[in-house]
């Protein structure tokens, strides 16, 4: 719980409350708009700008070749689809740009900054003081000066990302017959990522995607926008997208869990103060033995160095958390209990007739403890796993280290609090729902545009007569602003006995199949216009 005091509500360095309400009031799917002279007016615009408002895709749920329209089917339907776990993305809190009360007048209604910065005091230089020689040995002689303040200021750019939906309005609202079901109830969904997805899609989840066709459509886009953004958390980087004139990539943790990339914006300078705990486990596979001893000695010294840090540096308390991929995790469990003995077998072996004895059922409830409550029990500490399976996981295919049923991913030490309650790490998104474009939206009546969720997300929509679709973008950036409190241990190995299913399309161990149209056989009729070949009615 946070500490009981008074935070400037605009300073995100202050304000750990100031966070997107994720239950928001959404905006209604209604360009209702109460004109200059307060009326209300409906007013609608041929609308069709290059690449928006084309022929929507299929299939759509009802009608002739829809993809529920399946007569004699039973009401309940399972889900067996995976998404993205709730991992970092979701596990870390979102914070808007500290625009407000902290300037003189105001924010003058702006979203956020595009290259906001950001000063550390990295260290003072050596002078002639640090030099015992220098002493002066006669009398009235002044003492030797020291060296010179040091200050390193960084910045980060927005990364920005957009989906679109479509669909046809003169093909929904009908069903093939009586034959095609208008009951249906959606028994379950796989959890997944809620922060940046818009809630409107949520909110029109569940059975409705069975039967609505814009929250069937609204469903897609999320699990579109899911994973992209979950993986994008980790591997995003600017350069990927330095060309593109829409589209660009966050600076991912992947980036910024580094060293030797911190460079002051003045001076170019690499800004070592700031390099975060690196290291790299070879590839090499997680056992009982020596390598599994190996890594339990690589995360304690991890945790060690960042905690060295920030006691050094006077941050104390931080909160710190562990994230790893499951596959991972579900590995290290099965030799924690033992490794944690292991430094104490080494000293007792150094002494003559030394004993210790193991309790099995010690050992076997802690690993069972540890899976139960995702932690690691370190120097007394047990820190929080947070499990991602959005975390890059190589193979045999992609890393010549590893062979067949073999995989590799890294472990990441994220700091989320510093000085008690002080938040470091969390997503900043631009605020869409700004004072000056909803004066521009207002003023110019543009009605083919709202944001939803708190400002996360600006949606424009597209006509071509009855053909709609609706694009959304969001723009955001991941921080950790104490990199020399994170870590990150690449390419650890593990040999699960069989590897689970992914979320992954672009994975082998992605799993899906059945059909994307209505069911064969059942989308035509001989018509009484037209004996042979049966027609399609629409």
């Amino acid at each position: 719980m946070f500490a009981q005091k008074q935070y400037n509500p605009y300073n995100p360095f202050e304000n750990p409350y100031k966070v997107a309400r994720k239950n928001a009031s959404k905006i209604p799917l209604s360009f209702s708009q109460k004109g200059l002279a307060g009326t209300d007016e409906q007013i609608g615009y041929k609308n069709n700008p290059t690449g928006a408002g084309a022929s929507p895709s299929g299939p759509y749920a009802h009608g002739n070749g829809g993809l529920f329209a399946v007569p004699g089917q039973q009401p309940q339907i399972f889900s067996a689809m995976m998404m993205p776990m709730q991992g970092l993305i979701d596990d870390l809190p979102i914070i808007f740009d500290g625009l407000g009360q902290e300037f003189d007048g105001g924010d003058q209604g702006f979203g956020g900054f595009s290259a906001p910065l950001h000063t550390y005091i990295t260290g003072v230089t050596g002078g002639n003081l640090d030099n015992v020689a220098n002493q002066p040995t006669v009398q009235c002689t002044v003492g030797p000066e020291s060296g010179l303040l040091k200050a390193c200021t960084v910045t980060m750019p927005y990364g920005k990302y957009r989906g679109s939906m479509s669909m046809n309005l003169e093909n929904i609202a009908t069903l093939r017959d009586r034959a095609d079901p208008t009951y249906l109830q959606l028994m379950n969904m796989a959890p997944g990522q809620q922060n940046l997805v818009p809630g409107m899609l949520g909110q029109n989840g569940g059975s409705q995607i069975l039967i609505n066709e814009f929250s069937k459509r609204a469903f897609t886009m999320a699990v579109g926008l899911k994973r992209l953004l979950a993986s994008q958390t980790y591997a995003g980087n600017p350069a990927n997208s330095a060309t593109s004139q829409n589209y660009q990539q966050i600076e991912g943790f992947d980036l910024q869990i580094n060293q030797g990339n911190k460079k002051d914006v003045f001076s170019s300078n690499i800004c070592t103060a700031l390099d975060s705990y690196l290291d790299d486990f070879g590839s090499a596979i997680l056992n009982q033995g020596t390598n599994g001893q190996s890594l339990y000695q690589r995360i304690d010294m991890m945790i060690r160095s960042a905690w060295w840090n920030a006691q050094r540096q006077g941050l104390l308390p931080v909160t710190w958390k562990i994230i790893m991929h499951p596959n991972l995790f579900d590995e290290i469990v099965k030799t924690w209990p033992v490794q944690e003995y292991t430094e104490a077998l080494v000293a007792i072996n150094g002494f003559t007739n030394g004993r210790v004895v193991i309790d099995g059922k010690e050992t076997v409830d802690l690993r069972n403890a540890m899976r139960a409550g995702s932690y690691l029990p370190i120097r007394g500490v047990p820190y929080e796993v947070v499990q991602d399976d959005t975390i890059t996981e190589t193979n045999v295919t992609n890393n010549n280290k590893l062979n067949a049923g073999q995989y590799a991913s890294g472990i990441y030490l994220m700091p989320y609090t510093v000085l008690g309650t002080m938040p470091i790490s969390y997503i900043q998104p631009f605020n869409w729902a700004n004072g000056i474009m909803d004066d521009v939206v207002q003023q110019g009546r543009l009605l083919h545009t709202f944001t939803t969720d708190g400002g996360i997300f600006r949606w424009y929509v597209y006509y071509n007569g009855p053909c709609v679709q609706w694009d959304v973008v969001t723009r955001f950036r991941v921080r950790t602003h104490m990199p020399q409190l994170a870590g990150r241990i690449q390419n650890v190995g593990y040999a699960p006995l069989a590897h689970v299913n992914s979320w992954d399309p672009n994975s082998a161990y992605f799993k899906d199949g059945g059909r994307v149209s209505g069911p064969t056989g059942q989308t035509s009729y001989y018509a009484d216009w037209q004996s042979a070949p049966p027609v399609v009615i629409a």
